[in-house]
């Protein structure tokens, strides 16, 4: 394995270090040079995709938050619109609203919870997505 951080590397040598493919680290856009300087230029690749990530959880999140909360608010504007609604009609509806309501909280935070998994296999996106 390479050590010398001040030597010149190639993209492989530096896949090797960080333990991702060669077409990982050619897919992130880090070109041959001092391996050091390819090594912090991959690191700041990885920070960036990291933070847009963390930014468009933090959209989905909030987007899910405002559904759920609308879908809450459905009982209120009901007696305020439908006073006169049968009691059985509005249980009805307010079933189901709150089972839709439900389904979108439960599959948002899936998709949350799979958005930021630790797990996530970064060489096999990289290998697939272009640098922006």
């Amino acid at each position: 394995m390479v050590t010398d951080l001040g030597a010149a590397g190639t993209q492989s040598q530096l896949a090797a270090l960080v333990g991702v493919s060669q077409q990982a680290i050619s897919a992130a856009g880090i070109q041959p040079g001092m391996l050091g300087e390819m090594l912090l230029a991959y690191c700041a690749r990885l920070r960036e995709t990291a933070a847009g990530r963390l930014s468009e959880v933090g959209a989905l999140a909030k987007s899910i938050e405002v559904m759920v909360s609308e879908l809450d608010q459905i009982d209120g504007l009901l007696a305020q619109t439908c006073p006169d609604l049968p009691e059985g009609s509005r249980q009805a509806v307010l079933s189901c609203v709150a089972s839709a309501r439900n389904k979108i909280a439960q599959r948002g935070a899936s998709l949350v919870m799979a958005a930021i998994d630790p797990g996530d296999d970064i060489d096999a996106e990289d290998e697939s997505t272009p640098p922006a």
